[in-house]
């Protein structure tokens, strides 16, 4: 696994997330690029997790809902 060294201390830089009750986290080098949420577009008959396309500089991007793809509760409150 590669990480930064300082000495005798290694640094993974990740990206959390929290789906339903459970905390999550990805290497931040699996991330190709966060964006703000944007309004999708309905896509008639798609899958119950599949919130709609977003178009992303020319490039259709499918919004994806994790809880209903995954099958878990709503968030936990903060």
């Amino acid at each position: 696994m590669d990480a930064r060294s300082s000495g005798d201390r290694a640094e993974i830089r990740l990206v959390n997330f929290i789906l339903g009750d459970r905390d999550y986290a990805i290497d931040i080098r699996s991330v190709v690029e966060i964006i703000y949420y944007r309004e999708p577009t309905n896509i008639p008959e798609a899958r119950r997790s599949i919130e709609g396309i977003v178009d992303l500089r020319g490039t259709i991007i499918p919004l994806v809902d994790l809880r209903k793809r995954f099958g878990v509760g709503a968030p936990r409150a903060p």
